[in-house]
């Protein structure tokens, strides 16, 4: 049993007992913690790109965001919860235009408070397909990626519906 502390910044004293479902707990929260620590720091250099986004897979993307617009301008933004997807669309079509990206345009662009952002963020970066970095004109800023599996993974599907789509033409 943890005894209470008068004090909020009071160390527990020596010896006192941590329940065995909080020290797991505990454990399981260190464990995500450097996992996301590790997937922090693979930040990918725009050399080692999977695939190159242009033409056509980045007129699909465009248009892709310019629907989700559209969307949200007749249905709101309440109905439809999306935002990883948004997350991942906006910087997939950010990479092709050599722009970077920080959180708060993220949280701009998809009109969502900054703690659901960084909820959303922390599972890309659990999945691998997200990472963060600090800008290197500024370290406070954080800047955020697609990493190259995200980048296989957009290419993939942008190219799938460009054949789609081709399909359908002909």
């Amino acid at each position: 049993m943890i005894k209470r502390r008068d004090k909020p910044d009071e160390a527990p004293e020596e010896g006192s007992a941590i329940p065995l479902n909080a020290r797991r707990g505990i454990d399981d929260i260190a464990r995500r913690l450097d996992d996301l620590l590790q997937a922090m720091s693979e930040v990918p250099s725009p050399e080692a790109a999977v695939s190159t986004v242009g033409g056509e897979v980045l007129q699909i993307a465009q248009r892709t965001r310019i629907e989700r617009n559209e969307r949200e301008r007749v249905f709101g933004t309440t109905l439809f919860g999306d935002h990883g997807w948004e997350i991942l669309l906006d910087l997939f079509i950010a990479r092709a235009e050599k722009r970077e990206v920080t959180i708060v345009s993220i949280c701009r662009g998809i009109s969502l408070p900054e703690a659901a952002v960084l909820r959303c963020i922390a599972t890309l970066i659990e999945a691998q397909l997200v990472v963060r970095r600090a800008q290197n004109s500024d370290p406070r800023t954080i800047l955020l990626a697609l990493t190259d599996k995200g980048l296989a993974m957009m290419c993939d599907y942008f190219n799938g519906l460009a054949a789609i789509q081709g399909d359908a033409a002909a």
